[in-house]
């Protein structure tokens, strides 16, 4: 609906633009303030909508197991990111933690049945019980042979996925966490500020994954990510 709505705004402003041209090259100052004031009460309605829509949400948590799906402002919502496991160690390869890295492995997944689709511009931080936010640890990730440069750009056969193993340098008494994950360029991210009912819209309440504690192992051996083209 807020896709919808947007696309309505969009050819409103439009044709009201083509409208304000014709009535101002022909004098009809009483039309460009009848079209300007209409502009002026839509525009208020639809950031009045935008915002009650999003001021109004609330955070999501999605269970471990369970995927968080990343729609925009295109109609399909096929991309998703779920937790398959967690675990907690001091040291990986060469690099030390300065408390312990927290390793999160992530499954990503497109459900659709023709189209080869890719995640662009993934982020991912960890949240702690204090609200305090974690970055990646790519010194860490690199020992376990993920791709450093963009470790999530890989391109998704219908119907398949692969995993990645992201590392968080976390302090000793972390217990459990919220992983925040997003997607997207500056152009879509601009565009979904503007969507109403999307996540990335202004205000808007944001949805992570539940990310439980996980029990300290001694090591975590070298591995790589893991691609399924089915």
């Amino acid at each position: 609906m807020g896709v919808l709505f947007l696309l309505l705004t969009i050819v409103a402003c439009f044709i009201c633009v083509i409208g304000l041209a014709a009535a101002a090259i022909s004098g009809r100052t009483r039309v460009v303030k009848m079209l300007l004031a209409a502009a002026l009460v839509w525009l208020i309605a639809y950031l009045a909508l935008l915002l009650g829509t999003s001021l109004s949400s609330s955070e999501k948590v999605v269970p471990i197991g369970e995927a968080k799906a990343f729609c925009g402002f295109y109609l399909d919502c096929h991309l998703h990111v779920a937790v398959k496991e967690t675990a907690k160690t001091g040291q990986i390869g060469d690099v030390k933690a300065e408390g312990e890295f927290f390793v999160v492995t992530l499954r990503f997944f497109n459900d659709a049945r023709r189209a080869k689709i890719s995640f662009h511009n993934v982020r991912v931080a960890i949240l702690g019980p204090d609200g305090a936010v974690y970055e990646r640890n790519e010194a860490a990730e690199s020992e376990l042979g993920e791709p450093g440069r963009r470790p999530f750009y890989i391109p998704i056969q219908p119907e398949g996925s692969f995993e990645r193993a992201v590392v968080f340098d976390v302090p000793g008494n972390f217990g459990s966490g919220k992983l925040a994950v997003t997607e997207g360029g500056l152009v879509d991210n601009l565009v979904e500020a503007l969507l109403i009912g999307d996540e990335d819209s202004l205000f808007h309440a944001p949805t992570y994954l539940e990310v439980p504690s996980a029990d300290r192992s001694g090591s975590i051996s070298e591995r790589t990510g893991n691609t399924d083209d089915r």
